[in-house]
């Protein structure tokens, strides 16, 4: 048997030459039962997890179970991200819309899952400029509300954010001692999540989006070039001025 220890999670596994048996304790909240026929590398093994929430999750896999490789299919039962997974003998490497529902899977969300509601283009006061609304879980359920596409809303939101946008100067200095001069484009946006069957519960997150006039950071020169946009959260009273001397000091800290 061979252990191995973690931070935050501890491996160990043991195998004979025709079994093998993992297991990993860790405090993850996912909850998972499966069962597959057909796996290994010649399709001749039973496979089967066992995922206890907070304590282990157990992986074994006995070979030779059946006498000529066999069609590979699963029993899946997984809580995780809010939401509940059931595949009763489905592929497991794939889903056709073909298939009946019981081997595509099912999907049930929990009430408390979060629901996007709706994003803002805000100017440096947080007053908003543009505002898009998404339809909530009961809107798409009973098909009413306007629907929209989010393709064809791009150039519309682009339009506001450039209206609102300010560029400043921005130096970062690489952890060789590169120093790369930059001008930074920015806007502010928030977006808004609610619980899908109480959409009046709400949480939100307000960012800075900012975009560099070249690649930054340290893949500047290799084939990664560098970072060109990304976002940070903007604290409130913080001007996005301030927001771009605080990136300075956390960009890729």
């Amino acid at each position: 048997m061979r252990t191995t220890q973690y931070d935050n999670w501890w491996h160990a596994a043991a195998s004979t030459r025709r079994a093998r048996v993992e297991w990993v304790v860790s405090l993850k909240r996912n909850f998972s039962v499966s069962l597959e026929v057909g796996g290994g590398e010649s399709g001749d093994a039973l496979c089967f997890q066992l995922g206890i929430p907070f304590f282990a999750t157990v992986y074994g896999t006995v070979g030779g179970v059946f006498e000529t490789p066999t069609k590979n299919r699963e029993f899946r039962l997984t809580y995780h991200d809010n939401a509940l997974h059931l595949k009763l003998w489905g592929n497991p490497s794939e889903s056709n819309s073909d298939d009946p529902w019981w081997m595509r899977g099912f999907y049930f969300a929990m009430p408390w899952d979060s629901d996007h509601q709706y994003m803002q283009v805000l100017d440096e006061n947080r007053n908003a400029v543009y505002t898009r609304r998404d339809r909530n879980f009961w809107q798409r359920l009973f098909n009413v509300g306007e629907k929209r596409n989010w393709i064809d809303d791009f150039d519309e939101c682009q339009k506001y954010a450039e209206s609102v946008s300010k560029s400043f100067p921005f130096t970062h200095v690489t952890k060789h001692g590169d120093v790369q001069n930059r001008t930074v484009t920015c806007h502010i946006e928030r977006r808004v999540w609610g619980w899908r069957w109480l959409p009046f519960i709400q949480r939100s997150s307000t960012y800075m989006d900012y975009k560099f006039d070249k690649g930054t950071g340290k893949g500047v020169g290799s084939w990664k070039g560098g970072t060109i946009a990304s976002a940070i959260d903007i604290k409130d009273g913080e001007s996005m001025a301030d927001c771009v001397k605080r990136l300075e000091v956390e960009f890729e800290r």
